[in-house]
């Protein structure tokens, strides 16, 4: 497998700020409009029935290149990625499970971009997850003042929802033929709903 080649680091910092600053701008842009945004998950690719045989084959197959693109291409981008929204204040965390490389914000585990290689799709693909949290979770406390009764309880109000995406990157045979810009345009358009605030 040929080497890939990644972007420059000076490219890498400009695109990322420019993806950090454009999620801050539209995020803007839709508070002030005001109206609620559904989620664009995409619906699952009908099967397609085959001789399972060569399924096995092709999975087989697509799980030596997945694994290849994401043990090289996509771990390495995603941590530069990583370092870069660390540089500009945003703190995400790598983990690298099997056959998936994550991008978290921060210690919540809630939020997070992924891309995962999925061979129960036919055919076998990379899928690139994201999930975010919209809301926020708030304590709603009673007011207590000497000499005087408790009015009202002490109540948690959970005013939260998780989001989530799904888009496909790449399927078998293309899986090894991904290149970094192809990934990098991913990460950077779904990071920004993670960086906007």
């Amino acid at each position: 497998m040929a080497a890939r080649a990644l972007p420059e680091p000076s490219d890498l910092v400009r695109r990322v700020r420019r993806a950090v600053a454009d999620a801050r701008a539209a995020a803007t842009e839709r508070r002030a409009e005001a109206e609620p945004q559904a989620s664009t998950a995409l619906p699952a690719a009908p099967r397609r029935d085959g001789e399972p045989e060569r399924r096995r084959e092709h999975v087989a197959a697509a799980e030596i290149q997945g694994h290849a693109v994401l043990d090289g291409l996509v771990s390495t981008l995603c941590r530069r990625v990583a370092a870069v929204l660390a540089a500009e204040g945003h703190r995400f965390e790598v983990s690298t499970p099997v056959g998936a490389v994550r991008l978290s914000r921060g210690a919540t585990r809630e939020e997070f971009v992924e891309i995962v290689l999925d061979t129960s799709r036919n055919p076998p693909a990379l899928v690139g997850r994201a999930a975010w949290v919209r809301g926020r979770r708030e304590r709603q406390v009673a007011e207590r003042r000497p000499g005087r009764r408790r009015r009202g309880q002490a109540a948690w109000v959970w005013g939260w929802q998780v989001r989530q995406e799904e888009h496909i990157i790449a399927e078998h045979p293309d899986l090894g033929s991904l290149t970094a810009e192809q990934v990098l345009d991913y990460l950077l358009a779904t990071l920004a709903p993670l960086v906007e605030r």
